[in-house]
């Protein structure tokens, strides 16, 4: 390909997605023109091939077999290591993999089953639906709104939350619980140190001894995502031993499903909870943020609902990732031999 380039987009091993943000597209879209479908380039010390055509990604993606194989992710794992905690769906690989998503999906991706958090949703999007008029009402012109990529974000992660954990956060009321607050403090910080940790294997041990603030970083925003989560499935489960005692039915969604079922450890359940809250936050907001026009985000919003029908899982599959951009990049491995 001539000379090696030193690329600012996210690469990928091997697939490249048309759908990103849009200076993150912009820059994919100029190294597709510069160097075609496929080009090979280094990432660090990561060596990765980028396919920036949607049925060369397609091809990828089909061949990958029944598990994804992912990028290096060593520094991920060795942090579960140190704690001592799970893996999950996004850290977790192989035979692993496989039964998590096979205990997962019973909750979450049946479009029969995903009926049961319209209710809760609804009521997400009618907390966001005040939010916008109340930040509205806030602004010197009483029309713009300054952070709506900010707002999203809360709306998205209050959504998320409120189908994992089964209960609310306070991202959208004028005062944010502290716990909250440090929670997205912990997230951010784990989206500055993503790069560099799945991506690059850039996080050497010896290195850490004269550079070791990297490595503290990544380490706190783990500790914080954790801790968050614990505490939240921690206060489901003394919820439900409680009703257990008092030998009420117990009846509840995905959290109060995996409890029950006893199909995970609570290590993996900590770790899934993690992980999907990490996952779905930008996955929901980057979309929400792309689909919806900010002079009319709220008469828009008043006009969606969550509703089933019997064409749910046929919409979902000719739009989902074609309309609405949910991620930069999706990283796979072909072949590791």
């Amino acid at each position: 390909m001539g000379k090696a380039w030193t690329p600012h987009a996210l690469p990928v091993q091997p697939v490249l997605a048309c759908t990103a943000p849009l200076h993150l597209r912009a820059e994919q879209q100029k190294h597709t023109r510069e160097y075609g479908k496929i080009f090979k380039s280094h990432f660090g010390p990561q060596f990765v091939v980028s396919v920036a055509d949607r049925d060369l990604v397609a091809q990828v993606l089909r061949a990958e077999g029944a598990s994804p194989q992912r990028a290096n992710m060593g520094s991920w794992q060795e942090y579960r290591d140190l704690r001592g905690r799970s893996t999950g769906l996004i850290s977790a690989e192989g035979e692993q993999w496989l039964k998590m998503r096979s205990v997962l999906r019973q909750r979450i991706l049946k479009p029969k089953d995903v009926a049961i958090f319209a209710g809760e949703i609804n009521q997400v999007i009618a907390d966001l639906i005040k939010r916008i008029y109340f930040l509205k009402s806030q602004a010197e012109d009483g029309e713009t709104l300054t952070n709506i990529n900010d707002l999203f974000f809360k709306y998205s992660m209050e959504g998320v939350a409120t189908i994992l954990y089964e209960s609310r956060l306070g991202c959208l009321e004028n005062s944010i619980p502290q716990a909250t607050v440090d929670y997205i403090e912990a997230l951010a910080l784990m989206f500055c140190t993503f790069k560099t940790s799945m991506y690059a294997g850039a996080l050497p041990r010896r290195l850490r001894l004269l550079v070791p603030k990297p490595w503290q970083d990544f380490c706190r925003s783990w500790d914080g995502l954790f801790e968050f989560s614990q505490i939240h499935v921690d206060n489901k489960l003394r919820d439900i031993r409680c009703q257990m005692e008092r030998g009420e039915r117990v009846r509840g969604g995905l959290l109060t499903y995996l409890f029950l079922s006893r199909e995970l450890t609570l290590e993996e359940i900590y770790a899934n909870m993690t992980e999907m809250l990490l996952a779905g936050v930008d996955t929901v907001s980057f979309p929400v943020s792309f689909l919806l026009n900010r002079r009319k985000t709220p008469r828009l919003l008043q006009h969606f609902e969550i509703k089933t029908s019997p064409w749910t899982k046929t919409v979902h599959a000719k739009t989902h990732g074609l309309l609405m951009p949910g991620e930069p990049i999706h990283v796979r491995f072909v072949n590791r031999k």
